[in-house]
C-alpha cells in the first residue's frame, strides 16, 4: 500500500503551473501538457465495454502492489484518434471508485519515448519497465470499431498509490458498485462497471472483479 501522494485537480493545474516555469528558465525539456486528472466522483457520457476485468493486490510491503485492468469488447474509439496522441501531448489519467468514491488515481503523461504507435496506427503502447508513473509499466489503447476496442492497463511495484482497504475484511465497500474509468486530459472517457455479483474475490490485501 503506498498512500503518499494524494491527487486532485488543483495538483495538476500547480504541476503544469512548475513544468511551464522550469522550461522558461531553460531547465526542463519536456513540452508543458495539461495533465488529466479523477473527478471526486464517476463523470457520465463515458464509453462502455462488453466485458472488464479488474485484479488489486495489496500484500504486505509495497514492493508487490499491482494493478491490473482489462476493458474489452469496448465502444468509443473508432480512430486512434479519439485517445489523442500521447506521444505529443495527451495525458491519461486512471481512476477507480468504490461506490461512487475516488479511491485510486494514478496518471500517465505523454512520452515521446514511453509511447509508440503500433498495429498500423491503430493502437498506442505504453512501456516503462521501472513503473516511474505511479507504476504504470504497461498500457494499451487500441481502436475499433464498436465491440473491438480495448484498453489494458497494469502497474506494479511500489510507486502504485493503494488506498487503505475499506474494512479489515474487504479491499473495497463495493454495495453497488466498484467504477474504473480511464480519462484523457479533453474529456474523453472509458468505463467499465463492476456490480458486487462480478467480483469473485474481496478481502484485505485481493479485489478481483470480471464480466
Amino acid at each position: 500500500m503506498n498512500t503518499s501522494r494524494p491527487k486532485n485537480s488543483f495538483a495538476g493545474v500547480a504541476a503544469l503551473a512548475v513544468i511551464a516555469l522550469l522550461g522558461g528558465f531553460g531547465f526542463c525539456e519536456e513540452a508543458t501538457y495539461a495533465a488529466a486528472f479523477c473527478a471526486p466522483a464517476p463523470v457520465s457520457g463515458c464509453a462502455t465495454s462488453g466485458r472488464s476485468r479488474l485484479t488489486i493486490t495489496d500484500p504486505k510491503g509495497n514492493s508487490r502492489d499491482s494493478i491490473s485492468w482489462r476493458f474489452m469488447r469496448g465502444t468509443g474509439a473508432p480512430t486512434l484518434a479519439a485517445f489523442g496522441n500521447p506521444l505529443t501531448g495527451t495525458s491519461l489519467a486512471i481512476c477507480i471508485y468504490d461506490d461512487d468514491v475516488l479511491k485510486i488515481d494514478t496518471q500517465v503523461p505523454p512520452s515521446a519515448t514511453k509511447w509508440q504507435e503500433a498495429g498500423r496506427m491503430t493502437s498506442y503502447q505504453y512501456f516503462d519497465k521501472d513503473g516511474s508513473e505511479d507504476g504504470i509499466k504497461r498500457v494499451l489503447l487500441r481502436s475499433g470499431p464498436d465491440g473491438r476496442v480495448r484498453i489494458v492497463v497494469r502497474s506494479r511495484g511500489s510507486n502504485v498509490p493503494l488506498p487503505a482497504p475499506a474494512s479489515s475484511e474487504t479491499y473495497f465497500n463495493q454495495t453497488v458498485s466498484v467504477v474504473v474509468q480511464l480519462r484523457n486530459d479533453s474529456g474523453a472517457c472509458w468505463q467499465a462497471t463492476l456490480a458486487p455479483a462480478d467480483t469473485v474475490v474481496n478481502h484485505l490485501r485481493r479485489f478481483k472483479s470480471l464480466f
